[in-house]
């Protein structure tokens, strides 16, 4: 099973694909609108709906994404806590 996770910016404006704990992408919109990006993602990654899990981001993490412009590239050097 592959940990698929999505964290969104409080405002929606911005996101980060995560899998097994490496960025993916991120952008304004993940796959920049292309509905069929996850779909191609679940394909090339093998997994399925079931695997993803969306959050929004903690303060501490909203913070660092307005002072460097973006999440940072692995997962667990996110700052807050998702579970």
């Amino acid at each position: 099973m592959k940990r698929v996770i999505i964290i969104e910016s409080q405002s929606g404006d911005w996101e980060i694909l995560y899998i097994d704990g490496k960025e993916i992408t991120q952008n304004h919109s993940i796959g920049e609108g292309n509905k069929l990006y996850m779909l191609k993602k679940a394909e090339e990654y093998n997994f399925t709906i079931d695997d993803v899990i969306i959050y929004t981001a903690k303060d501490e993490d909203e913070d660092d994404l307005r002072y460097n412009g973006n999440f940072p590239y692995s997962y667990s050097d996110l700052k807050g806590v998702y579970i």
